[in-house]
């Protein structure tokens, strides 16, 4: 499965499932180099998580959804405007 990060009409990088867990698909981010003014917010949002800094992230993902990012599911082209997504590196996972 194959998805597409937006803002606005650019695309900022093909998302590609290698596996499901439960309700999350992890796999791989392709960026493009319109993704990289935003890549140290990802990063930072993945520190926070990572270091359990729940209420820190809230703020950060929050302002990462305010740049008006959505994904598109590549197979139906159907707009997904509501998820969670977390990029490292090349690495990703998300769910909607």
């Amino acid at each position: 499965m194959e998805y597409r990060l937006y803002r606005g009409d650019c695309l900022l990088g093909v998302l590609t499932s290698t596996d499901r867990d439960c309700t999350w698909y992890n796999g791989t981010f392709e960026a493009r180099s319109e993704f990289e003014e935003l890549r140290s917010l990802f990063e930072r949002e993945q520190a926070l998580l990572n270091e359990d800094r729940i209420e820190e992230w809230g703020e950060v993902w929050d302002g990462i959804m305010a740049l008006g990012l959505r994904l598109e599911d590549a197979a139906t082209q159907a707009d997904i405007h509501e998820f969670l997504l977390h990029i490292d590196g090349s690495q990703a996972s998300w769910r909607y």
